[in-house]
């Protein structure tokens, strides 16, 4: 078994991986805690220098390998930012004939799964003092290399096989196809602001490709679609105020057509006495009667009065329009005998289609 806080999936050839946070719930399981054991100090051979491993440069300085400007040809690079830093500057030879301890983080002490509390400086000063002291105190030589002897016949060999890891670059096409989604068309469009999380939008557009991080990332493009939103709305509100505005005239017509409806049936009543009435009149009046001309214009009228009031009816009742053939020469006719003429105008139909012609004459 391998006690470790690396990430478990980094090879395939350690039989069992366990981190620093499940062997605590282990622990919390089993009931164990420190409080309920007899400390007890490691199993030889003890580690000497080698429990500063957790503390960044520990390892090369366990090896006794230097590390300053003029003895040594390491380069130690430790934390997010520098790390990835360190690797472009080797890729682009601008470092060249040194060695790099890479570290994502700084230390174990500060690596994923450790409790919190504790600040680095603090966490590495007792590590420090610890090994020291145990240095000082409990090292000793000849016991330890009577212990490296005794275990010297221990196979510790282990064979690796290579498992490349890298992911494909994607192509230019999909990389584009993603920068064209954040509106960035052209490298003038590249901020590079870094509020992403990523130095350039190029490597945004990557890692959005290769499933590591999201368009919304991108702050001026989350601004850009707030904007586009807030427009939306704003058309969106005027919409909905002209189909409120649309709604309150066709509540009005409803009223409308309510009044109109009453004064309809109120109309129809008269109406029909009148009709009535006046029909009853040419019946009973003889052809030469001079009166008779006039009853068939009160007839004519009233029917006319009878239609506008179907209409105000079937507005109420928001009925379809229905067309029907109407003779114009008829309605001329009808309009002129429903007006008084003066003897200085004269009026005559001159075409049986669609013209009316008023011939209007002044006599002095």
């Amino acid at each position: 078994m391998v006690l470790a806080s690396l990430k478990k999936d980094e090879s395939y050839e350690v039989d069992e991986v366990l981190t620093f946070r499940e062997i605590r719930t282990m622990f919390d399981n089993a009931g164990i805690s420190p409080d309920g054991v007899e400390p007890s100090d490691f199993d030889p051979p003890k580690a000497g220098r080698g429990a500063i491993f957790p503390i960044t440069r520990g390892l090369i300085q366990t090896v006794n390998i230097p590390d300053d400007l003029f003895e040594g040809n390491v380069i130690v690079a430790d934390g997010r930012v520098n790390f990835q830093q360190a690797i472009k500057e080797f890729e682009n030879g601008n470092i060249k004939n040194v060695n790099l301890e890479l570290l994502c983080c700084e230390g174990c002490i500060m690596g994923p799964g450790m409790p919190p509390g504790g600040s680095q400086y603090e966490r590495r000063t007792y590590i420090s003092s610890y090994v020291r002291n145990k240095l000082d105190n409990d090292q000793d030589m000849l016991l330890w290399e009577d212990n490296i002897k005794r275990f010297s016949s221990l196979n510790l060999d282990v064979e690796f096989i290579a498992h490349d890891q890298r992911m494909a670059q994607p192509s230019e096409a999909e990389v584009g196809k993603v920068l064209a989604s954040m509106g960035k068309f052209s490298a003038r469009d590249h901020l590079n602001c870094g509020a992403c999380g990523y130095d350039t939008c190029l490597e945004h557009a990557i890692a959005i490709v290769e499933g590591l991080a999201e368009v919304e990332m991108c702050l001026p493009y989350s601004i850009d679609e707030l904007h586009s939103t807030i427009k939306n709305l704003a058309i969106s509100n005027e919409k909905l105020a002209t189909i409120q505005q649309a709604l309150k005239q066709s509540e009005k017509l409803a009223h409308m057509g309510q009044l109109s409806a009453g004064i309809a049936h109120e109309l129809n009543n008269p109406l029909g006495v009148l009709i009535m009435y006046t029909n009853i009149l040419l019946e009973e009046c003889k052809e030469t009667d001079p009166n008779r001309q006039d009853l068939e214009l009160i007839a004519t009228q009233a029917e006319r009065c009878k239609k506008i009031v179907s209409g105000l009816l079937n507005f109420a009742r928001k009925n379809q329009v229905r067309f029907d053939d109407v003779d114009i020469v008829r309605l001329a006719d009808d309009s002129l005998n429903s007006v008084v003429i003066p003897n200085t105008i004269s009026t005559r139909v001159v075409n049986k289609l669609t013209i009316l012609l008023l011939n209007w004459t002044t006599t002095k």
